[in-house]
């Protein structure tokens, strides 16, 4: 319980680039709107994390938030809930992570913001206040994820590189069911896009998205 903390005050740090390796399990990370963070990496290269069956809750910023060259952290059946800002926020420099299984809800930014090359499986992203997810930096792979009733966009794509969407909802967004940076492509496979304010903005001419075999009901075209 993170009561005892300042809103500067993770309740876990990692602060050395030799803390590899460890495994967290069936933890509830509550920073009872105090801590700054639920858990935070300051230190490069602090690499092969992994959390299982964990609850990052109310933290006054991220909950989680890598904030250096961290890479290969892996998130299974984890909630990031009711969260100041993203629930996990991941710096261009944190790449090769994987979250799987994964609820985002009730935050008040993003739901995650995910760094390079990473893969988003099976995750439902649920009324927060920004984004539901916003993969950046290029090259993430989102497959069989469900973006409902957030606030503004299911998801926003920003960065140069490709991303992949496979068997994606993008459901009752107030804004977009998906938004496009710049010197962005993004390619769909049997996406479903329903009930969007847009279905999908394309924010400027260079940016690029493929749809193949999607759906797309009830959704307002701009």
């Amino acid at each position: 319980l993170g009561d005892g903390l300042d809103g500067s005050t993770p309740m876990v740090r990692y602060n050395s680039g030799l803390s590899d390796g460890g495994v967290w399990a069936n933890l509830y990370f509550n920073a009872a709107d105090t801590a700054e963070h639920c858990v935070e990496a300051s230190a490069a290269n602090a690499h092969n994390v992994m959390f299982v069956n964990c609850r990052f809750s109310s933290a006054t910023d991220d909950g989680v938030n890598l904030n250096a060259n961290s890479n290969y952290w892996n998130f299974v059946n984890c909630r990031f809930d009711n969260n100041g800002q993203c629930g996990m926020q991941q710096t261009s420099g944190s790449q090769f992570n994987v979250i799987y299984k994964c609820m985002f809800d009730n935050n008040g930014d993003n739901g995650l913001d995910c760094g390079g090359l990473a893969r988003v499986i099976e995750c439902i992203f649920h009324n927060n206040e920004d984004r539901g997810c916003h993969p950046n930096h290029g090259g993430s792979v989102l497959c069989n994820n469900i973006f409902d009733s957030n606030r503004e966009d299911g998801a926003y794509v920003s960065g140069s590189g490709t991303s992949i969407w496979v068997n994606n909802i993008f459901s009752n967004n107030v804004q977009d069911g998906i938004q496009m940076g710049s010197n962005t492509e993004a390619t769909h496979f049997n996406s479903l896009f329903y009930n969007n304010n847009l279905l999908i903005v394309l924010s400027f001419l260079l940016c690029v998205e493929h749809l193949f075999d999607s759906c797309l009901l009830q959704n307002t075209y701009k």
